[in-house]
C-alpha cells in the first residue's frame, strides 16, 4: 500500500473530514475507508473524537488500538 498523502497521523483506510460551520467553527469527523462484498467503496462513521475512532478503526481491523 502506497503512503499516505494526507493526515499521516492518522492509521491506514481512516478517514478525516473537516469543514467550516457558518458560525466560523470547524467539524471534524471520521471515517474508516472501507469496502463491500461486491468491491465498492464504503465509507463508515467513526464519530467526531480521535481517540473513540481509533478504538472503533481496531476493532474494525480486527487489530490492536494505537
Amino acid at each position: 500500500m502506497r503512503p499516505k498523502s494526507s493526515h499521516k497521523d492518522l492509521p491506514p483506510k481512516m478517514l478525516r473530514r473537516t469543514r467550516v460551520l457558518k458560525s466560523g467553527k470547524v467539524w471534524e469527523s471520521f471515517y474508516y475507508n472501507g469496502r463491500t462484498t461486491e468491491g465498492r467503496r464504503v465509507e463508515i462513521p467513526l464519530g467526531g473524537d480521535l481517540n473513540e475512532a481509533k478504538r472503533k478503526w481496531a476493532e474494525l481491523e480486527c487489530c490492536k488500538a494505537p
